[in-house]
């Protein structure tokens, strides 16, 4: 396999949002006549600014940076979830992105359910995914709650199933965003334990984390974001 593979290519991405303001009696005719009104009923916030970046195969990159820098956007726009305003991603390779815990599951399912669901939803079969099923379950160590919903699961329960979800296998390009910050202590240990299977595997990986000890055991390298550049 070549090492030096472009994985991921981030092109001079930017990413803007408008934030509304609270409208007042103005809003409609602003709507319907809008030449004849100045005013700006929203605020342009920037949370992206001109993010260049490149991994190449079996490259582990951790992303810092305070709260509001723009890393879960930038995660996001990788994975394919979000659109950059300005500039390009090319993406060579199967994301499989652990971004928000439980986002791939459906509250009136069992456990045993969502993660077929979840599964699928990252591409993997039905078959495959039964195939796993028990260790899947075995990793989550919620045997005795898997066929109850998880509208009932607290969010350390909900935690474990995603991660167990996400990890039932080596993908090419994994992304993870603070992701193991809801799982207790014992199985946060058991998820960078497998964070560093993955990584030690070859795969491309990207992902956020507090833990700088955690980014200098496991990276090639980091990036330091702040308010929305690259510094």
């Amino acid at each position: 396999m070549n090492q030096h593979k472009v994985i991921i290519d981030v092109k001079n991405v930017s990413k803007t949002y408008k934030i509304y303001h609270k409208l007042g009696r103005g809003w409609l005719k602003s709507i319907l006549f809008p030449s004849k009104f100045k005013k700006r009923f929203y605020k342009t916030v920037e949370a992206l600014n001109n993010i260049c970046l490149t991994l190449h195969k079996g490259e582990v990159l951790g992303i810092i940076g305070p709260n509001g820098s723009g890393k879960s956007t930038l995660l996001k726009i990788i994975s394919g979830l979000s659109s950059p305003t300005q500039g390009k991603v090319l993406v060579n390779g199967k994301v499989r992105a652990l971004l928000s815990l439980g986002i791939n599951f459906h509250p009136s399912f069992t456990g045993r359910e969502n993660i077929v669901f979840g599964s699928m939803a990252m591409g993997i079969s039905q078959q495959v995914t039964m195939e796993r099923m028990e260790e899947i379950i075995d990793f989550s160590e919620l045997k005795e709650y898997i066929d109850v919903p998880i509208q009932f699961y607290s969010n350390g329960m909900r935690s474990r199933l995603a991660a167990s979800v996400a990890f039932q296998d080596i993908p090419e390009v994994l992304i993870i965003d603070e992701a193991l910050a809801a799982g207790d202590g014992y199985f946060v240990s058991k998820c960078q334990r497998r964070i560093e299977d993955i990584c030690s595997s070859g795969s491309t990986v990207l992902f956020v984390s507090h833990g700088i000890g955690l980014v200098e055991r496991l990276c090639s390298r980091a990036i330091l974001l702040d308010k929305g550049r690259l510094i």
